[in-house]
């Protein structure tokens, strides 16, 4: 149960620390770029974000579709102790 739940508390983690980097990415391309990607959106009709908004979502979003920065898989985990059983 202790592994079910480092499992999970590091998803929810991992999730938050991309979003929170995915925050911080999107202001810093909006200083650059963001009349430019602003008005592409708006083009499609996308409107009323911010730069950093839109950062925070993407990011968000692909931390699900991503390994990240570590590898957790089953052979790291003893599949016994993972369910409980011994």
């Amino acid at each position: 149960m202790k592994n079910l739940f480092l499992f999970v508390a590091y998803f929810v983690l991992y999730a938050l620390v991309v979003t929170i980097l995915g925050m911080c990415i999107g202001w810093f391309v909006g200083l650059l770029f963001g009349k430019t990607i602003l008005g592409v959106l708006a083009c499609i009709g996308i409107k009323g974000f911010k730069m950093w908004q839109i950062g925070a979502t993407l990011a968000f979003l692909s931390s699900f579709f991503t390994n990240g920065w570590f590898k957790i898989t089953f052979k790291d985990i003893d599949r016994y102790s993972f369910f409980g059983l011994k």
